[in-house]
């Protein structure tokens, strides 16, 4: 094909697939204008084979994934189907199809579809854990504890299975025990979601919402020699120049010194611009705590930049930039 190459076997040779310790971090391309280049660069590729052989059902797979990066999603749900409707039943990437379609449902806020869909996917790749995470994601915005605390254990306790995206590793010693550790806390169970953080922190350190996460757990508890000790701890890691003011942030809201908090986040974010969670903490207390509306809505296009047709960005800016309206009507009344 012409991109998006795959290994394949010819018969009667078998191919042998062998787990090693190996892991390769691949960060992709590391500014918007990259990445926007590098999309437009796929589409036309994608649309000239699939002007060529138009029921290429891995065609059509990699321009849906390309129409949901660049957040076309209802074309992206439209390719899906049909890829889903071509593809052979052994394809290799049929289970990515299915999750896939799941997440764009998602990402359109149609919950009860994608909720189907991660259910079907459970049933037709049972070893693929990613679909245990995602339908325990979509309980768990809807208020379902019970049963996203069932997803997400079971999701931690499968075994390795065929897991499908790379990001396993992420998923499984962090993203699912970060939202496990919610679940719990929102059930009354501290203890159990301060271990679930510390796992995170101990297995993921790079994650800084674990850190936080527990800096917010033991001001709640005014365990503040217990705070000492784990600010001693993100002192040791290789990425302290992030996980320090992030924590140092937190504990000065803490304190009522917001600006403070500000100003040790912008230095976060100046210094690591790609860097997501130190601008969405940012944004969380321009919002929450200031009255910069103007700051506010830089950093939500500036995630919006990162993450395109984030969900709760967006409903967030829209919210800001109408409230603006509303007030700039106001003024023009008056």
């Amino acid at each position: 094909s012409r991109i998006h190459e795959q290994i394949s076997f010819e018969p009667p040779r078998q191919p042998v697939v062998a787990k090693t310790e190996i892991q390769i971090l691949h960060r992709g391309y590391l500014t918007q204008e990259l990445r926007l280049r590098k999309r437009q660069r796929n589409l036309q590729l994608l649309q000239l084979q699939l002007k060529e052989y138009p029921d290429d059902s891995f065609a059509l797979y990699c321009l849906a994934n390309t129409q949901f990066e660049g957040g076309d999603l209802p074309s992206a749900i439209r390719y899906l189907r049909r890829c889903l409707q071509l593809a052979p039943p052994a394809a290799t990437f049929k289970a990515k199809a299915v999750h896939l379609l799941a997440e764009t449902f998602h990402r359109t806020g149609q919950i009860s579809q994608a909720l189907e869909v991660c259910r079907e996917g459970r049933k037709e790749f049972a070893t693929a854990p990613e679909f245990w995470f995602l339908e325990g994601m979509l309980r768990f915005e809807q208020g379902d504890l019970s049963g996203a605390r069932q997803c997400f254990e079971t999701y931690l306790e499968a075994p390795e299975g065929d897991s499908f995206y790379g990001r396993e590793l992420e998923l499984r010693e962090f993203r699912a025990r970060d939202y496990l550790a919610h679940v719990y806390l929102r059930s009354g169970q501290e203890k159990d979601a301060e271990a679930q953080w510390r796992l995170c922190v101990e297995r993921a350190p790079h994650c800084e919402k674990g850190w936080l996460a527990l800096v917010e757990v033991l001001l709640g508890q005014q365990r503040h020699l217990d705070i000492e000790a784990l600010l001693r701890r993100a002192s040791q890691d290789a990425r302290q120049d992030v996980l320090l003011p992030i924590m140092q942030a937190r504990i000065e809201i803490s304190r009522g010194q917001v600006a403070n908090a500000r100003g040790l986040l912008e230095q976060v974010v100046r210094s690591n611009p790609t860097l997501l969670f130190p601008r969405v903490f940012l944004c969380d207390i321009l919002l929450r705590l200031t009255s910069d509306a103007p700051a506010a809505e830089e950093q939500l296009r500036a995630i919006l930049a990162l993450v395109p047709n984030e969900p709760q960005t967006l409903s967030k800016l829209a919210a800001l930039t109408g409230a603006k309206r509303t007030l700039e009507d106001q003024k023009a009344i008056k």
